[in-house]
């Protein structure tokens, strides 16, 4: 395990793309603030992440292992996680999340600005205050979608999937055979063209 206790320490890492690529189990014993995060274009972490405090990172994310936050979130671009994904405090993602394990985020709210890839058949632990932009089934759940939805999606692709869905949603809404997961899903597809709730952007400010 590498373990780093300053943000220099962390920033030191970076490669000529602004890019920390660690190949071992990380544990950041310090918070890294909007300041030092704005400076770094992505992390990639081969083994579990685990940072005490508080982790801003501008660019992508991608942790191969389980990612454990004991503060706030925040990730410019995507985030990507292979494991158990755990936030102690708040989770703002400024695209794609997609978590392989549980997402439990136990702070104020959760954003997500992009596609959250979902897999379980039950919801992430989320606070009441929550947005993401739109909820998709992993392509490996095509077979499964196709079944449900009655819509051939042998050919898989999501622009192709949502184009069919979302012009029968509300009617497929109105049968009862739907689990809430799966109800959950279909009205952010429904939802996914409006424009966010004014305190996502708030919040957004309010972090930097």
């Amino acid at each position: 395990m590498i373990t780093i206790k300053t943000t220099n320490e962390l920033l030191a890492l970076r490669d000529k793309g602004g890019v920390i690529r660690i190949d071992d189990d990380v544990q950041i014993e310090c918070d890294v603030p909007y300041s030092a995060g704005v400076g770094i274009a992505g992390i990639v972490v081969s083994g579990n992440l685990d940072c005490i405090g508080n982790l801003d990172c501008g660019g992508y994310l991608n942790c191969k292992g389980n990612l454990d936050c004991g503060g706030n979130l925040d990730c410019g671009g995507n985030l990507d996680c292979g494991g158990y994904l755990d936030c102690i405090g708040n989770l703002d993602c400024g695209g794609n999340l997609d978590c392989m394990g549980n997402l439990d985020c136990k702070g104020d709210y959760l954003i997500i600005m992009g596609d959250l890839f979902w897999s379980h058949a039950h919801k992430p632990s989320m606070p009441t205050q929550t947005y993401i932009k739109r909820i998709l089934p992993p392509s490996y759940q095509r077979d499964h979608w196709q079944e449900r939805l009655g819509i051939d999606i042998s050919e898989w692709c999501y622009d192709t999937l949502c184009g069919r869905a979302l012009k029968r949603i509300p009617n497929l809404l109105k049968d009862e055979k739907w689990s809430s997961t799966e109800r959950w899903i279909l009205e952010t597809l429904r939802d996914s063209e409006s424009t966010a709730p004014g305190w996502v952007a708030e919040k957004q400010r309010s972090e930097q």
